[in-house]
């Protein structure tokens, strides 16, 4: 159940970052394509438009880390909710059915170390489809400020 929770949560992050990655590039992409094209406009208007990629840059690494923080944050929620729901069932319990919830969560700490491996690696795996992604974001903004100015 946690491993389908944490494919769901690194399926909807990859798609926002790949997302986010690529119109990121694209934007910086066409403002350089722009600005070499109006290269001619004197200094201070160049200044000026430098300001606002940077503006517009910081407002979309903002926007992006938000999100990265929104879906951690909403993983741990729903890690603690599973937990509080755990520990909500076991109090109804007898003084009798203490051993028992004791057995589970020693069993359930034991499968979940036996699942620590596979969410390593899903965690892996995430990581590096962000890398791949960003990556291949960043070498088609390359290659549409060179098709466009060379």
């Amino acid at each position: 159940m946690l491993v389908l929770l944490l494919r769901l949560i690194i399926f909807s992050l990859l798609t926002l970052c790949s997302l986010l990655t690529h119109l990121i590039f694209s934007f910086i992409a066409s403002a350089i394509v722009l600005l070499i094209q109006a290269i001619k406009v004197p200094s201070e208007a160049i200044h000026g438009g430098f300001q606002l990629v940077a503006e517009a840059l910081r407002a979309c690494l903002d926007v992006m880390f938000q999100l990265i923080i929104e879906g951690i944050s909403l993983l741990l929620s729903s890690l603690f909710d599973a937990i509080k729901e755990s520990i909500k069932g076991s109090m109804s319990a007898t003084g009798s059915a203490i051993g028992e919830v004791a057995e589970k969560l020693k069993t359930s700490i034991e499968e979940g170390l036996q699942n620590l491996p596979e969410l390593i690696e899903e965690l892996a795996d995430f990581v590096s489809k962000v890398v791949q992604e960003l990556w291949n974001n960043y070498v088609d903004s390359v290659a549409q400020v060179l098709e466009n100015n060379g």
